[in-house]
């Protein structure tokens, strides 16, 4: 049995100064499987000075995979 990675994607969320009851999400695809967690942070943050200084709170990865025998 073989498995294959098709995709991997991100949700990034962050805090909203504006509103603490709803988070800000931003969705980024094709995002590299062998991509270390500290790098995903690295990104996050940088995502993070782009909106305001809301801060990351949380990173959600989502992975589509085929098994072929």
């Amino acid at each position: 049995m073989a498995k294959e990675i098709l995709n991997q994607g991100a949700v990034f969320h962050f805090a909203n100064p504006q509103d603490p009851e709803h988070d800000i999400t931003r969705r980024v695809g094709n995002v590299d499987p062998d991509a270390s967690e500290e790098r995903l942070f690295q990104f996050g943050d940088a995502l993070a000075m782009l909106r305001n200084d809301s801060p990351l709170k949380g990173i959600t990865l989502s992975t589509t995979t085929a098994v072929s025998r």
